[in-house]
């Protein structure tokens, strides 16, 4: 039997070796490594500002205990949550992009990556996470795996 996620993460490593920060945010302008760190990190800090704003004015309880960044790439969103939660993991089906993310972390103290290639999370146990960020991730999974994700997340 074939693994069904071979071709998901042979494809994000090479786009990993290649341009990995584009591979994460496409914008035109920034292909073929033109875009810079400090502002390509900004946009995770942006993006989790606003998902927080939106979820505070709505009063959406949340716990601040431990987060998930599913499908983390090189950890732009997982950066930009560690000031928020105690713990964060990012994990991601490419063992490049989880390499390249460990050498960008700036919060070893709360935040580690993990290279996960099955096609569940069980290896972090049943309500491991108060929170699951997952964006631009679950279109390039097959549906069959990507609904027991989804399931798995609540």
């Amino acid at each position: 039997m074939t693994d069904p996620l071979e071709d998901s993460r042979n494809f994000w490593d090479g786009h990993a070796r290649r341009d990995p920060l584009w591979a994460i945010l496409s914008e035109s302008a920034k292909k073929d490594g033109k875009w810079g760190l400090g502002r390509f990190f900004q946009t995770g800090v942006a993006e989790i500002s606003s998902l927080f704003y939106e979820l505070d004015s709505r009063r959406v309880p949340m716990r601040r205990g431990s987060a998930l960044d599913f499908g983390c790439g090189v950890g732009r969103l997982t950066q930009a949550l560690a000031p928020h939660f105690d713990r964060v993991v990012g994990v991601d089906i490419s063992p490049n992009m989880v390499q390249l993310a460990t050498g960008l972390n700036r919060f070893p103290g709360n935040v580690s990556y993990v290279w996960n290639q099955a096609p569940h999370l069980q290896r972090f146990g049943d309500a491991a996470f108060d929170f699951v960020v997952s964006n631009i991730v679950l279109q390039h999974i097959p549906p069959e795996i990507t609904l027991r994700y989804l399931e798995e997340f609540f």
